[in-house]
């Protein structure tokens, strides 16, 4: 609802007011705070929220799609498209979280063009991202160093990503008073009470399985000589974001920031199980992985911080008409 007050807001001025006075739109407006998200719903304007919405949902899905075809063996399509649609964050997030959901779509749409060696593309992408969601920052390194390095030895590799873990786990209070100074920041603090809540409630028994059990498969793709150096590196990026999560529950625009890792997990779990020679072994697994996806993605609905959002469905057909 918030986002289709900012669309109709957006569409009373003209292309070359809103660039004329957008630091005094800001001051007076959030919703002036990211000029890509605004020149967006300013284009689409006269087609309607409904339309824009749509769109928007069309392209990610067809970056998805091709993530998934791109990245994952044909029979292993459903396990991702799974992953993809029954994570919370995944699917049904992002049509509350629409300008992050599209910022994340667009980074996963530039891995198309770092796999054919190209960086061009792919900062181009990033500068939209981060004109659409500032969050989108934090991942602007990770392009170069998926674009050029090469992870040639797994096991030192997976070595390192475990001694960060620990690391992180074990000085998460230094380091998140450390964040706490970052998140004093204009850039960041303006998103700290939209998802203050989200952030900061209680991570569960399944909710962890679900962030370590792939992290730690993740580890152990890396480590074997048969995986592809591309495979590594999209290993690698969905592991940050259980790095980052001992700090989810401090500053709030963190808890954000993991799903632009997160996100490579629906090719990274279906990448992983295949290092598993032992047929019983990996459908194991697999079945623990989907079956704490199903949970969670229902037990979410009774999460408080949700459930004033979700747990009432409504049509486009109830939605008010702003004249």
């Amino acid at each position: 609802m918030s986002y289709m007050r900012d669309f109709e807001r957006t569409g009373q001025y003209t292309f070359s007011y809103i660039f004329e006075n957008q630091e005094q739109l800001q001051y007076s407006d959030a919703a002036f705070k990211d000029i890509g998200a605004i020149t967006l719903f300013r284009i689409f304007h006269p087609f309607g929220f409904f339309f824009f919405a749509g769109l928007i949902s069309l392209v990610q899905g067809c970056i998805y799609y091709q993530f998934i075809k791109e990245n994952v063996r044909r029979e292993d399509y459903w396990i991702a498209i799974f992953l993809y649609i029954f994570q919370f964050e995944f699917y049904l997030l992002p049509m509350s979280m629409i300008r992050q959901g599209f910022s994340i779509a667009l980074f996963v749409w530039s891995w198309h063009f770092i796999k054919r060696k190209k960086i061009l593309i792919p900062i181009l992408l990033a500068l939209i991202s981060i004109s659409i969601h500032k969050s989108a920052v934090v991942f602007v390194p990770f392009i170069f160093i998926a674009r050029y390095m090469k992870f040639y030895n797994g096991k030192l590799l997976s070595l390192i990503l475990l001694f960060a873990l620990v690391c992180m786990l074990g000085s998460s209070s230094l380091i998140n008073s450390i964040f706490e100074k970052i998140a004093g920041a204009e850039v960041f603090f303006i998103y700290i009470d939209s998802y203050g809540d989200e952030a900061s409630s209680e991570m569960g028994l399944i909710r962890k399985i679900l962030a370590f059990l792939p992290f730690a498969l993740s580890l152990y793709s890396i480590s074997k000589p048969s995986t592809l150096l591309e495979n590594r590196t999209l290993l690698f990026l969905s592991t940050i974001g259980v790095l980052i999560l001992p700090f989810t529950s401090i500053i709030a625009l963190i808890s954000r920031v993991c799903y632009y890792f997160n996100i490579f997990t629906i090719v990274a779990i279906p990448i992983s199980l295949l290092s598993f020679k032992n047929k019983i072994v990996r459908y194991c697994l697999c079945a623990v992985i989907l079956l704490c996806t199903v949970y969670q993605y229902f037990d979410i609905f009774l999460n408080s911080v949700f459930t004033k959002s979700y747990a009432e469905y409504h049509t486009i057909f109830s939605a008010p008409i702003y004249p």
